[in-house]
């Protein structure tokens, strides 16, 4: 019993040993990483600076995020020489945090060791220096990636400053790094070097090649690799750096002139710069931004030639300005001269800017916005477009002086009749109003007094952008040449006609417009063009109205014109007009009378289907239309055999159809076309009726017989 009872106390002895003893082994839990040869622990990975014997700084492991934090520290091995590492790591994902300024020295082995994947990040400085001339700042192998990111990283190191022993990566991430190693190279030894925004800025021309960091010819680098992040602004696909800002000139070739960038104020300043890529096709940018608020100061004259992409590309907001002239060319039929993209604005303020391209002047994506402000501007694209692919095009204090009509219109600036202009638009400072006289475009400068522009003998012509309201007043004028005396794309405008007023040419339409416009007023206006064209155009699907006023219009072309869905109101008008070879009032949708009606000639109606003022037979009519007041003339959308229905035949219309028997009458009160024991036997493409009225009955009566040999009978 009693050896039972020494049993039963040796084995529960031992048991609560082998508890201790396992307890002591959780509490001695290590890490994959040594600091100066010391295993890091649970236990002192709080405080790692004494095992390094820092003099200052701390240096903290957290195995939960994987950290190892330099604070501030400063260790120096440099005394005597040694095989070991300050820093050494076998931990997969392990982050080297740098806060504040770090300095390690070391005269032996590389500072810091990895096999595994490392990120050294932060906010601080991380300074590395080795004055041993066999060994490296940093050695990496087994595979293992190291990423510089974020921070400041300077390595000096005769041996070599990276060091990767055969298939490691190294991957710069918007990090500022120098690296030098004199004796076998400054970075070397990895299967792969990438670069994410950042770039090596020196030497000049260093390039990755066969695993290192080389010169230009290909030689391994032994001296400081410079390595920062770049501005995002390219010349001549070279990034823009802090190092070569000051002197840009060189890397797009310029022939003359300087090009430098200060990033505080995020300026790049062209300084009578010639730069001339058109002597073979390239697809480069000389200037490519994505610095959102760029300003591209003017000085000078610079001259801008490419053959290939287009020279000026953005994607943020930019401005260029300046008091000098920028003149850019492009050669290449299938691209541009200046290309903004995502969204972006580009304005253009206060300078002189001349684009020609044989593709497109200055292209936008459809999203972004192009304003001009107080600007002089001349673009050309003869292939795509002169200014185009903007959401919003916008003038400030400037305006489209040429060509004569221009407008902004579906993303882009077009003609009257909405196609992208693709040869030179005129941007110029001033208010300019869509008007023009005589080519000129009327201005705040000059709307006072406009009759001069036009050659004017005698009498006074005025703008008031007010009232919109061009006044005319006993006005003569008597030109030559293919141009409107008055072109308007004011959407409301009036001319306002006092006393005896004579317009002349021999060319084109003497009033052109191409928005809803009154001519009115107590006065005459007598407009006569001895060239085969037009007396009055107007081209889009907007009104013509004449009204309170004496108008004659005399033409061997057109009287009065309009693009086939204009429409023209006659209101209490008194007007002539002839047009003898191709018609005196032609090419409107609808025409409509108000007080005053078709005085001569007889019969004269307005036909909806030649969309003229036509004679019974339906023709055009090509002599003098009068329309005098007190006269009604009610159409209605009816026709027996090819005449339209007026309130003056309506009520004989057998006659009309040539009826052998019986009666056609219509009643428009109650919309009732009326066949009473009619007899029709006609032969021709003619309808014996049509009909455009909404709810027509034709009421029969009788026997009616209907025969054509030809177009459909009803």
């Amino acid at each position: 019993m009693k050896k039972n009872l020494y049993k039963i106390r040796f084995t529960l002895a031992l048991f609560v040993a082998m508890l201790f003893g396992a307890t002591n082994v959780q509490a001695q839990t290590t890490y994959d990483l040594w600091i100066w040869g010391t295993q890091v622990t649970e236990a002192n990975c709080g405080n790692l600076a004494p095992l390094a014997d820092a003099t200052e700084g701390t240096m903290t492991y957290s195995n939960s995020t994987k950290t190892l934090t330099l604070d501030n520290v400063k260790i120096d091995k440099s005394g005597s020489i040694n095989s070991i590492n300050i820093i050494r790591s076998s931990i997969d994902g392990l982050k080297i945090e740098v806060v504040g300024e770090n300095e390690l020295k070391n005269n032996g082995w590389s500072l810091i060791d990895i096999n595994k994947n490392t990120t050294i990040q932060g906010s601080g400085t991380l300074n590395i220096v080795n004055t041993n001339s066999d060994n490296f700042g940093i050695y990496v192998s087994a595979s293992a990636t190291l990423t510089i990111k974020d921070c400041n990283v300077n390595i000096i190191s005769p041996g070599g400053a990276i060091h990767g022993l055969n298939n490691e990566s190294l991957v710069f991430d918007n990090a500022f790094v120098k690296a030098k190693g004199s004796k076998n190279g400054s970075i070397y030894g990895f299967a792969n070097i990438t670069f994410t925004n950042c770039v090596i800025s020196k030497p000049a021309g260093a390039k990755v090649y066969n695993r290192a960091i080389c010169y230009a010819d290909g030689s391994r680098i032994k001296d400081t690799v410079k390595i920062i992040p770049p501005y995002n602004l390219k010349i001549w696909d070279t990034p823009v750096t802090e190092d070569n800002c000051g002197d840009l000139a060189p890397l797009a070739g310029v022939t003359s002139g300087a090009m430098t960038y200060n990033n505080s104020t995020k300026t790049l300043t062209l300084d009578n710069v010639n730069i001339d890529k058109s002597a073979s096709t390239n697809f480069i940018n000389i200037i490519r931004s994505s610095i959102d608020g760029l300003k591209i100061e003017v000085v000078g004259e610079n001259n801008l030639k490419n053959n290939g992409w287009s020279l000026i590309d953005i994607d943020k907001n930019t401005t260029i300005q300046g008091s000098g002239t920028l003149n850019i060319e492009n050669t290449r039929i299938h691209d541009c001269v200046i290309n903004a993209t995502t969204s972006a604005t580009l304005t253009i303020k206060d300078c002189k800017v001349n684009i020609t391209c044989s593709g497109g002047g200055i292209r936008g994506d459809s999203n972004g916005d192009i304003v001009f402000d107080n600007a002089f501007v001349t673009a050309k694209g003869t292939n795509s477009g002169s200014i185009y692919g903007f959401k919003n095009i916008t003038f400030v204090d400037c305006g489209i002086a040429k060509p004569v009509g221009a407008k902004v219109y579906n993303k882009a600036i077009c003609d009257a009749g909405g196609n992208i202009i693709k040869d030179t638009v005129k941007i110029l400072p001033g208010s300019y109003y869509a008007l023009w006289i005589w080519d000129t475009p009327v201005t705040e400068d000059n709307c006072g007094n406009l009759a001069a522009v036009a050659g004017a003998t005698d009498g006074t012509m005025t703008y008031n952008n007010s009232t919109k309201t061009l006044t005319i007043d006993n006005l003569k004028i008597d030109t030559v040449g293919n141009k409107n005396i008055i072109k308007s794309c004011i959407d409301g405008l009036k001319i306002e006609v006092i006393g005896e007023n004579s317009l002349k040419n021999n060319g084109w339409s003497l009033i052109d417009v191409e928005s809803n416009t009154t001519i009115q007023g107590s006065g005459i206006l007598n407009i006569e063009n001895s060239s085969n064209d037009i007396g009055i155009n107007i081209n889009v699907s907007d009104t013509l109205k004449i009204k309170d006023c004496y108008l004659n219009v005399t033409c061997p072309g057109n009287g009065i014109r309009g693009g086939g869905n204009a429409y023209l109101i006659f209101d209490n008008a008194t007007v002539t007009a002839r047009g003898t070879n191709s018609g005196s009032i032609v090419g409107f949708k609808n025409i409509t009378f108000v007080d005053c009606g078709i005085a001569k000639p007889t019969g004269a109606v307005f036909n909806t289907l030649k969309k003229a003022i036509c004679d019974v037979e339906g023709n055009i009519i090509k002599d003098t239309v009068k329309i005098e007041l007190g006269i009604v003339n009610n159409y209605y959308d009816l026709w027996i055999w090819g005449k339209q229905v007026t309130e003056d035949n309506c009520g004989d219309l057998a006659t009309v159809a040539g009826a052998s028997e019986g009666s056609i009458t219509y009643n428009n009160l109650t919309k009732t076309l009326k066949l009473e024991n009619v007899k029709i036997d006609r032969t021709g493409n003619k309808n014996i009726i049509r009909s455009s009225i909404d709810g027509l009955k034709i009421e029969v009566v009788g026997k009616n017989n209907l025969k054509n040999h030809g177009w459909s009978l009803i």
